[in-house]
Protein backbone atom coordinates (compact mmCIF):
# COMPACT_ATOMS: atom_id res chain seq x y z
CA UNK A 1 0.00 0.00 0.00
CA UNK A 2 1.03 3.16 -0.68
CA UNK A 3 1.14 6.23 2.13
CA UNK A 4 -2.02 7.50 0.81
CA UNK A 5 -3.88 4.01 1.05
CA UNK A 6 -7.00 3.88 3.09
CA UNK A 7 -7.81 0.90 5.03
CA UNK A 8 -10.73 0.04 6.40
CA UNK A 9 -11.55 -3.47 8.06
CA UNK A 10 -14.79 -4.58 8.61
CA UNK A 11 -16.31 -6.38 11.61
CA UNK A 12 -20.06 -6.25 13.76
CA UNK A 13 -17.11 -5.47 16.12
CA UNK A 14 -13.96 -3.51 15.50
CA UNK A 15 -13.13 -1.33 12.84
CA UNK A 16 -10.04 0.11 12.60
CA UNK A 17 -8.96 3.05 9.73
CA UNK A 18 -5.36 3.60 9.50
CA UNK A 19 -3.97 6.76 7.09
CA UNK A 20 -0.51 5.45 6.32
CA UNK A 21 0.92 9.63 6.74
CA UNK A 22 0.02 9.26 10.16
CA UNK A 23 -2.50 12.13 10.73
CA UNK A 24 -5.73 9.79 11.32
CA UNK A 25 -5.69 6.75 13.47
CA UNK A 26 -9.43 6.06 14.61
CA UNK A 27 -10.57 2.89 16.09
CA UNK A 28 -14.39 2.73 16.04
CA UNK A 29 -15.79 0.25 18.64
CA UNK A 30 -19.11 -0.70 16.82
CA UNK A 31 -20.06 -0.29 12.95
CA UNK A 32 -23.37 -0.71 14.10
CA UNK A 33 -23.10 2.77 15.79
CA UNK A 34 -22.37 4.42 13.27
CA UNK A 35 -24.71 2.35 10.53
CA UNK A 36 -28.02 3.99 9.29
CA UNK A 37 -30.64 2.00 11.90
CA UNK A 38 -33.59 0.63 9.75
CA UNK A 39 -37.06 1.87 9.57
CA UNK A 40 -39.34 -0.93 11.21
CA UNK A 41 -42.35 -1.58 8.85
CA UNK A 42 -45.69 -0.31 8.79
CA UNK A 43 -47.91 -2.97 10.27
CA UNK A 44 -51.61 -2.85 8.66
CA UNK A 45 -53.60 -0.69 11.29
CA UNK A 46 -50.68 1.88 10.38
CA UNK A 47 -51.37 1.67 6.69
CA UNK A 48 -54.69 1.96 7.04
CA UNK A 49 -54.53 4.97 9.96
CA UNK A 50 -52.27 6.87 6.64
CA UNK A 51 -54.00 5.64 4.29
CA UNK A 52 -57.74 6.83 5.23
CA UNK A 53 -56.74 10.01 6.51
CA UNK A 54 -54.72 10.84 3.08
CA UNK A 55 -57.49 9.47 0.81
CA UNK A 56 -60.47 11.00 2.82
CA UNK A 57 -59.22 14.13 5.06
CA UNK A 58 -61.52 12.81 7.83
CA UNK A 59 -60.11 12.67 11.75
CA UNK A 60 -57.87 11.33 13.17
CA UNK A 61 -60.69 9.28 15.11
CA UNK A 62 -62.71 8.27 12.65
CA UNK A 63 -59.43 7.24 10.58
CA UNK A 64 -58.38 5.28 13.71
CA UNK A 65 -61.98 2.88 13.86
CA UNK A 66 -61.52 2.80 10.16
CA UNK A 67 -58.69 1.52 10.47
CA UNK A 68 -59.14 -0.73 13.47
CA UNK A 69 -57.95 0.53 16.41
CA UNK A 70 -59.79 -0.79 19.17
CA UNK A 71 -60.55 0.31 22.80
CA UNK A 72 -62.10 3.86 24.29
CA UNK A 73 -59.73 5.66 22.89
CA UNK A 74 -58.92 4.89 19.25
CA UNK A 75 -58.06 8.68 18.49
CA UNK A 76 -55.64 8.76 21.31
CA UNK A 77 -53.80 5.34 19.34
CA UNK A 78 -54.39 6.97 16.25
CA UNK A 79 -52.03 10.27 17.00
CA UNK A 80 -49.70 8.24 19.19
CA UNK A 81 -49.43 5.64 15.64
CA UNK A 82 -48.60 9.18 13.70
CA UNK A 83 -45.88 10.27 16.00
CA UNK A 84 -43.85 7.55 15.25
CA UNK A 85 -40.75 8.50 12.50
CA UNK A 86 -41.61 5.58 10.26
CA UNK A 87 -45.53 5.90 10.48
CA UNK A 88 -44.91 10.13 9.70
CA UNK A 89 -42.45 9.55 6.84
CA UNK A 90 -44.88 7.26 5.13
CA UNK A 91 -47.63 9.61 5.80
CA UNK A 92 -45.52 12.63 4.44
CA UNK A 93 -44.96 10.27 1.15
CA UNK A 94 -48.71 9.79 0.76
CA UNK A 95 -49.38 13.13 1.21
CA UNK A 96 -46.53 14.35 -1.42
CA UNK A 97 -48.31 11.88 -3.89
CA UNK A 98 -51.55 12.83 -3.23
CA UNK A 99 -50.40 16.30 -3.78
CA UNK A 100 -48.85 15.22 -7.16
CA UNK A 101 -52.20 13.68 -8.67
CA UNK A 102 -54.05 16.41 -7.40
CA UNK A 103 -52.06 19.45 -8.71
CA UNK A 104 -52.90 17.73 -12.34
CA UNK A 105 -56.09 18.34 -11.53
CA UNK A 106 -55.56 21.73 -10.85
CA UNK A 107 -53.66 22.59 -13.83
CA UNK A 108 -56.92 21.45 -16.30
CA UNK A 109 -59.12 23.71 -13.83
CA UNK A 110 -57.12 26.28 -14.44
CA UNK A 111 -56.03 26.08 -18.40
CA UNK A 112 -60.29 25.55 -18.14
CA UNK A 113 -60.77 28.77 -16.62
CA UNK A 114 -58.27 30.45 -18.61
CA UNK A 115 -60.55 29.40 -22.33
CA UNK A 116 -64.09 29.43 -20.89
CA UNK A 117 -64.72 31.27 -17.83
CA UNK A 118 -67.95 34.43 -18.88
CA UNK A 119 -65.97 36.56 -16.54
CA UNK A 120 -62.40 38.35 -18.79
CA UNK A 121 -61.26 38.99 -15.20
CA UNK A 122 -61.31 35.32 -14.08
CA UNK A 123 -60.12 34.53 -17.17
CA UNK A 124 -57.16 37.29 -17.27
CA UNK A 125 -56.14 36.05 -13.56
CA UNK A 126 -55.89 32.82 -14.56
CA UNK A 127 -53.74 33.48 -17.31
CA UNK A 128 -51.28 35.64 -15.49
CA UNK A 129 -51.61 32.53 -12.55
CA UNK A 130 -50.05 29.84 -15.81
CA UNK A 131 -47.50 32.60 -16.82
CA UNK A 132 -46.37 33.17 -13.25
CA UNK A 133 -46.14 29.27 -12.71
CA UNK A 134 -43.78 29.22 -16.50
CA UNK A 135 -41.49 31.69 -15.19
CA UNK A 136 -42.78 34.42 -17.14
CA UNK A 137 -43.67 36.66 -14.16
CA UNK A 138 -44.26 40.36 -14.60
CA UNK A 139 -42.14 42.69 -12.52
CA UNK A 140 -42.88 43.45 -9.48
CA UNK A 141 -43.68 47.16 -8.76
CA UNK A 142 -42.45 48.97 -6.10
CA UNK A 143 -43.80 52.75 -4.56
CA UNK A 144 -41.31 54.52 -2.82
CA UNK A 145 -42.12 57.17 -0.66
CA UNK A 146 -40.14 59.70 0.64
CA UNK A 147 -40.58 60.67 4.46
CA UNK A 148 -39.06 64.07 5.43
CA UNK A 149 -38.80 67.92 4.82
CA UNK A 150 -37.61 69.03 1.31
CA UNK A 151 -37.94 71.95 -0.43
CA UNK A 152 -38.39 73.36 -4.37
CA UNK A 153 -37.47 76.54 -5.66
CA UNK A 154 -38.50 77.71 -8.81
CA UNK A 155 -37.27 80.62 -10.18
CA UNK A 156 -39.64 82.71 -12.77
CA UNK A 157 -37.48 85.81 -13.51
Amino acid sequence: MTDRTLMVLYSTATTEMHYNEGAIMATLQNVNAILPKKQPELNKRQKALVDTLVSTGCSVGEASKVAGFKGKTPGTQGYATLKKPHVAEYMYQQIQESFGISSLKAQHKLLSLTQNAKSEYVQMESAKDILDRAGFKAPDKHQHQIVGDFKVNIDLS
